[in-house]
């Protein structure tokens, strides 16, 4: 029976080394090519049904289209996940495209001096915007993962009025979560009550028919639910404001992961 727990996979945190999540990690050293090839080899062995790439640090690694490869040939399905801008005409992305399950893109706002506030960076949503459209026409699916703040918790059918007109796949929004977020964002003052997500996302639900899925998670669900493995190998869970390690995929067995 295949295994609905979510693995996000980090290659190398350069490229992420400003996400409050990887600044604790950031003299961890990346694994030779054959060490990941055997990390999956474990994840199949342990009826993993997906990989989620990190999708900025896999693209910039010279061997990521071989473990690409080898996952599928595995029968795991592969996802990346871009916290910031995508370039999907680079030569990178065309190579792995064809054999990528999902995209997914993180978009919290349609206005830039939000998503600036968000360390997103300037014309994020513009850029964002193009890359949905077009990606329409590849066969895997597309998504988009919107986290509720103050900045954009009543500003719902400005987001929905866009996204829905790009026809993607699931749209899925999550609860406030400070350490996703880049460490030089305030986030004192981007917090939300669990009633302001709940109205949020209720409003959210009544969705453009092109959008097929709609899900929310909340803090729990990520924490209980959700394993990255970083660069070494070491698996860590996520909470609120802070994350630890629950153990190393090389070393230790599903069972006292999962314990831990």
């Amino acid at each position: 029976m295949k295994v609905k727990k979510s693995i996000y996979w980090l290659l190398q945190i350069e490229k992420t080394k400003n996400i409050r999540f990887c600044e604790k990690y950031q003299n961890i050293k990346a694994l030779e090519f054959n060490k990941n090839k055997k990390i999956i080899d474990k994840l199949s062995g342990w009826d993993i049904e997906k990989i989620c790439w990190i999708g900025d640090e896999a693209l910039d690694n010279p061997r990521f289209i071989e473990l690409l490869k080898y996952a599928k040939s595995k029968g795991i399905q592969c996802e990346l996940l871009f916290n910031y801008s995508c370039d999907i005409e680079s030569k990178a992305f065309k190579e792995v495209s064809e054999y990528i399950d999902a995209v997914t893109f993180s978009a919290d706002s349609i206005d830039d001096k939000i998503n600036e506030k968000l360390g997103k960076g300037k014309e994020y949503f513009q850029h964002l915007f193009w890359n949905l459209v077009f990606l329409q026409h590849i066969n895997g699916k597309v998504n988009v993962l919107t986290m509720a703040n103050s900045l954009n918790v009543r500003k719902y059918g400005e987001i929905r009025e866009y996204i829905s007109k790009t026809g993607i796949d699931t749209w899925k929004t999550i609860e406030y979560m400070p350490i996703l977020l880049d460490e030089r964002v305030n986030i004192d003052e981007l917090y939300v009550s669990k009633i302001n997500f709940q109205l949020y996302f209720d409003h959210l639900s009544i969705w453009d028919s092109r959008i097929e899925h709609l899900y929310s998670y909340h803090k729990f669900d990520i924490s209980k639910n959700v394993n990255i493995i970083l660069p070494n190998g070491d698996i860590s869970a996520i909470g609120y404001d802070d994350s630890i390690l629950i153990g190393n995929i090389l070393t230790d067995d599903k069972e006292r992961i999962e314990k831990n």
